[in-house]
């Protein structure tokens, strides 16, 4: 599983997956979560709003900065929504752009309670899950899955003779009118809206990033002991250390 800092990166900003048309080219005005910012929060929003920088910056070149509409049109993303943890809690949250692409209509602005569907980000929410049932009893990690499984068994192969198929080996293996569409690279809607994913638990969450962020801080708090609210202290540094993905021989 990953790292805690990974972990509430990952959670605390989430977009269209799905590249899109871009934005209108008319300046974007971000919707604001309940409650306004302070004066003294305006410098912290200005540098993510409008300081996005590259991942690498070379020694000697003048530094590259970007505004957030600019990025979005560079990613041909339609709609954003960002959630920023600081000092342990959720600083603000603010929602750019539109929930479907080419859309001038102001009902359809994206806002911090705009919901997107975040694929494998559900991986973590459903580990958390899972791991409050261990702790409750109900699961064990390192118990063969068939034991819980009723209408379908993983099938015995040669790999499962040597080690069977656990909840810690699954969990480690991991790579509506309030919703944002989700785009194609063409720049079109997908038919019907929304990616549909058999695959509920990994891929099928549908939430905000200031929910996100909220279950990032819980876990960084349990994680570190001062909570016990959503996992034990224990269980939540299981849940944070890596986990070799190589069978043992």
């Amino acid at each position: 599983m990953r790292r805690l800092a990974q972990l509430t990166l990952a959670l605390s900003l989430s977009a269209c997956a799905q590249s899109a048309l871009p934005p209108p080219a008319t300046t974007l005005t971000p919707s604001s979560a309940a409650g306004p910012t302070s004066a003294a929060q305006e410098p912290h929003v200005a540098n993510v709003l409008r300081g996005l920088r590259p991942f690498v910056e070379i020694t000697g070149r003048p530094p590259v900065r970007w505004t957030i509409e600019e990025r979005m049109a560079h990613h041909h993303v339609p709609g954003v929504s960002i959630a920023v943890i600081e000092g342990g809690r959720i600083a603000w949250a603010r929602g750019f752009g539109v929930k479907t692409a080419g859309s001038a209509d102001p009902k359809d602005a994206v806002t911090p309670d705009t919901l997107f569907q975040v694929g494998s980000v559900s991986k973590p929410v459903t580990a958390t899950a899972m791991l409050r049932l261990v702790e409750r009893g109900t699961l064990e990690l390192d118990t063969d899955v068939n034991r819980y499984l009723k209408t379908w068994k993983v099938p015995e192969n040669e790999h499962t003779t040597k080690e069977k198929v656990t909840l810690r080996r699954l969990a480690s293996a991991a790579r509506a009118g309030e919703a944002a569409h989700a785009h194609v690279g063409e720049g079109k809607t997908i038919p019907g809206g929304w990616n549909v994913y058999p695959e509920m638990a990994p891929a099928g969450l549908w939430t905000t990033p200031s929910d996100l962020a909220r279950l990032a801080i819980a876990i960084a708090d349990a994680h570190a002991g001062r909570s016990k609210v959503l996992l034990s202290q224990a269980t939540a540094e299981q849940m944070l250390t890596p986990r070799s993905r190589r069978p043992s021989s």
